[in-house]
This record gives structure tokens, C-alpha cells and sequence, in this order.
């Protein structure tokens, strides 16, 4: 082959590149950019396989990404060191955060003390998209919520009894338990709603009426102080699940940035979207 035919010589590929190439810049260019959600978790069973069966209803421009603790380090699940699992999988991955990626840890709130607390209220409130999901006592009340809202104050064992009775078998993993869009917008809801209730109450009186008083406003103030230093949005919705004597969950602000408010409606509008796409060719090629 000369010179001149080998610059004129094209590969029988470099349509489908070029083709591929192209439906790839315009799948990009008409949707949202996809921004990270870090969700690393204080269980080692429950909360993974929980996560792992939202991924079906998270919206298009949400990638979520689950740090997962082994179950050699079931001793290791303090909040800052679920934190710093989010650390080590960008570091090892060699992964930069954008402003808008989002990192949540989620755990439970009765299991640590004051000290390990605040050191997580300041790495949530030094950055605009660090959020914490606390459930009270634990996240198994969250799940509890997809079904019923219960009128009693629930214990740890009273949470399990209940749950049971929904989830046949239920030990940690869960057998027979499929999330429906129905369900989250249930949990969503009926979170929403006892998180409101406590919000609206003075929570620096409440604190101060508590058994450590004096440490917990301490810290209360503390915190609102790094909040007005670091702009962060809603303080309250950090603290409160915290400070409260009540069940509760701010699991559902994770699930909402996630599938949002309504995902009975979203999935159907995604459903819509994504067929009008296929019809003109616009899907992204992998």
C-alpha cells in the first residue's frame, strides 16, 4: 500500500466509533451530569443489602456507591470510622470529589458517645454535601417505617418483633424483602413527618433539660457555630436525631436526594424518558 493510499485508507470501525462516539456526547449533553452518593454504613449486613436493593429506583443523575465494611470489622463501626472508610475508597481508587458529590455515613444512635459525635457533626458541617443518616435507636426503626408508624416509643427488641412480622425470618439479612416505590414513599413520608414534629420544638431547652445537659449544649452550640462558619445548610437535621428521646430516622433525607420525594411518579416519568430515548436512538453505547 503507498503512502498516499495508506492516508486515504479508513478502518471498517471508524464509522461505529465515530457513530458511538457521537450517541455518547448527546446522551451526555441532553441528560444532568451524574454526580457520586458515598454511603458507608455502620452495619456490615443490614444497611448494604438494604442499599443495595434501592439502586433500582435512584434517579438518572445519582450514582450510588456503597462503602462496604467487611464483617472482620464488625468491631470497628464507630462514626469515625465509617467515615474514614469513605476516605480510604477514594484514596485507594485515586477519586477526587467534585462540590457536588455527596458523602453520607449512616448509623445508629444510641451505640457512641458525646466525643465521637461532635468529631462527626464537624466533618458534616465542614463541607455543604457531607450529611448524616441517624436512625434512633437504630436502622432497623427505618425499615420498620416502610411498613407501619408505630404509636408506641419501640426498643431495640420491640423494633425486631414488629419487623418480623413483616419480614418473616428476619436476622440482620433479609430473605424475602423486596423494596417497592410504595414502600419508600411510605418510610419517606412517615419519617418526614415525626422528624418535622421534633424539629419544631426548642431543641437547645430539650437538651438542656437532658441527662447531660450541660455536655450536649456544649455541643449544640458548638456546632451551630462550625454550621455559620461553613455555611452548612440545616444544622437541625444533623443534631436532632441525635438529641432526641423519640424513634426516629433522617435515613429518608438520603433516600430522597436519592429517588426522590415521590418515586412511584419518578420511576414512571424515568420509564417515559427512557422509552422516548430508545425511539430516537439516544441511548449511551458501553
Amino acid at each position: 500500500m503507498t503512502t498516499e493510499q495508506n492516508s486515504t485508507w479508513k478502518s471498517p470501525f471508524d464509522n461505529l466509533n465515530t457513530m458511538a462516539r457521537t450517541q455518547w456526547q448527546r446522551s451526555t449533553g441532553d441528560r444532568p451530569l451524574v454526580h457520586q452518593v458515598y454511603v458507608s454504613c455502620e452495619g456490615v449486613v443490614t444497611e448494604p443489602e438494604y442499599f443495595e436493593q434501592l439502586r433500582p429506583f435512584v434517579r438518572d443523575n445519582y450514582r450510588l456507591v456503597i462503602v462496604k465494611r467487611e464483617l472482620k470489622e464488625v468491631g470497628h463501626s464507630s462514626p469515625p470510622h465509617i467515615r474514614r472508610k469513605i476516605e480510604d475508597y477514594r484514596r485507594i481508587r485515586r477519586i477526587s470529589l467534585d462540590p457536588d458529590d455527596e458523602q453520607w455515613l449512616v448509623f445508629d444512635v444510641d451505640s457512641w458517645t458525646p466525643e465521637q459525635f461532635a468529631e462527626t457533626y464537624r466533618w458534616a458541617a465542614a463541607r455543604k454535601k457531607n450529611f448524616l443518616g441517624i436512625s434512633n435507636p437504630d436502622f432497623e426503626f427505618w425499615m420498620l417505617l416502610h411498613f407501619e408508624d408505630p404509636i408506641d416509643k419501640l426498643n431495640r427488641e420491640g423494633i425486631y418483633a414488629q419487623l418480623r412480622y413483616y419480614i418473616p425470618g428476619y436476622n440482620k439479612h433479609m430473605p424475602d424483602y423486596e423494596l417497592t416505590a410504595d414502600l419508600l414513599k411510605n418510610a419517606m413520608d412517615r419519617a418526614r413527618r415525626r422528624h418535622r414534629l421534633e424539629i419544631g420544638k426548642e431543641i437547645p431547652q430539650k437538651i438542656a433539660c437532658s441527662a447531660k445537659g450541660g455536655e450536649y449544649k456544649e455541643r449544640w452550640e458548638k456546632l451551630l457555630e462550625l454550621a455559620d462558619k461553613y455555611d452548612y445548610e440545616k444544622p437541625e437535621e444533623m443534631a436532632e436525631a441525635a438529641f432526641s428521646k423519640e424513634n426516629g430516622s433522617t435515613v429518608y433525607l438520603l433516600v430522597e436526594h436519592l429517588a426522590g420525594e415521590n418515586p412511584t411518579r419518578d420511576i414512571e416519568r424515568r420509564k417515559a424518558d427512557h422509552a422516548e430515548e430508545n425511539e430516537h436512538g439516544w441511548q449511551e453505547i458501553i
